[in-house]
């Protein structure tokens, strides 16, 4: 393609521009006086040499128009404009669904799901008003009664929303039921060691919410050993003196290992030691039998001189009879 038909291509490439952007002729249609009025052109590039080219005059004829520059501002900051209203559009759209929190219905820990929102939250970048949007959309069943008994200018509102099902679920006044119900728990026949920990943690963190953590670690502490059913567990942990309620369960799960493979050990000697029992009266038995006819033996020798002897004594007393009566 040569230099001539590059510059027509692109005039007519300005020319259509020109025409879908609306502008029309405005600004590019001149009236002549003469027939050779010279107009100044902006600079094209030379395909050929791949320079830039200063077209300083072109003649025109009357009735013809000014091409618009290759280089169109206008439809430049349109574009931008558009490009950057679509991509407003598309984070509009996707804000604030990176993560999305769960279902609430009352039946679980208010403090624990509060604390899965508020963590969401975090992660989403939600302002107040959004959160409280979020979470009035994640009530069901009896939290979402409480959502609907509130004032249509507070069910927005995060702070009102969080108050509401605090009073409701999470009342200051059950902290002495949670208290009663730590200091009463024990250990459940199927419950494992770890999940009486959590129970227990759960439960000093309910009955005593304003406490400092240090103070909460040590009652979890200690309501975890007197909670184990084993009294020599607990003997031995309270020997071990573990500082907090994470290292008496570890204590508590290390000691019951090795208690299941002690027992297992014992089993395994009791076994030994009741199949060498049963060897050894096996053994015995067949002894028994063995000596039987010796002991029968001997049973009828002692018999028959027990006899002989009964039968000697009262010979002699028949003697001494017969000689009183003679003399």
């Amino acid at each position: 393609m040569s230099f001539d038909d590059e510059l027509t291509k692109q005039i007519e490439d300005m020319e259509e521009t020109r025409n879908d952007s609306g502008l029309g002729s405005r600004g590019s249609s001149l009236s002549r006086k003469g027939d050779n009025e010279k107009v100044d052109l902006p600079t094209f590039n030379n395909p050929n040499t791949h320079k830039t080219v200063k077209f300083s005059q072109i003649d025109l004829k009357e009735g013809d128009t000014l091409p618009l520059p290759i280089n169109n501002s206008y439809d430049r900051e349109r574009d931008k404009t558009d490009k950057s209203k679509y991509r407003h559009t598309d984070h509009t759209d996707n804000f604030g669904v990176k993560v999305k929190p769960c279902k609430y219905d009352g039946s679980t820990s208010w403090m624990d799901y509060l604390s899965h929102f508020e963590m969401c939250a975090l992660v989403n970048n939600w302002s107040e008003n959004r959160k409280g949007l979020y979470l009035a959309v994640s009530l069901m069943g009896q939290a979402q009664a409480v959502l609907g008994d509130l004032p249509s200018e507070k069910r927005q509102n995060f702070t009102d929303l969080v108050s509401a099902l605090e009073e409701r679920f999470a009342p200051s006044s059950q902290t002495e039921l949670y208290r009663v119900q730590f200091k009463e728990r024990r250990q459940k026949a199927s419950e494992s060691l770890p999940e009486l920990g959590q129970s227990i943690r759960r439960l000093s963190n309910l009955a005593y919410p304003t406490a400092p953590l240090d103070v909460r670690e040590t009652l979890g502490k200690e309501q975890f050993i007197d909670a184990l059913v084993d009294s020599e567990m607990r003997l031995r942990i309270k020997q071990s003196r573990p500082k907090g309620l994470n290292d008496a369960v570890r204590l508590a799960v290390e000691l019951e290992a090795y208690n299941k493979a002690e027992n297992k050990v014992r089993e395994g000697r009791g076994y030994l030691r009741q199949t060498m029992n049963d060897d050894e009266l096996g053994r015995e038995e067949k002894i028994t039998k063995s000596d039987s006819p010796t002991k029968d033996i001997a049973s009828w020798m002692q018999t028959m001189e027990k006899s002989l002897s009964t039968l000697t004594t009262e010979m002699a007393k028949l003697k001494t009879s017969g000689t009183n009566e003679g003399s």
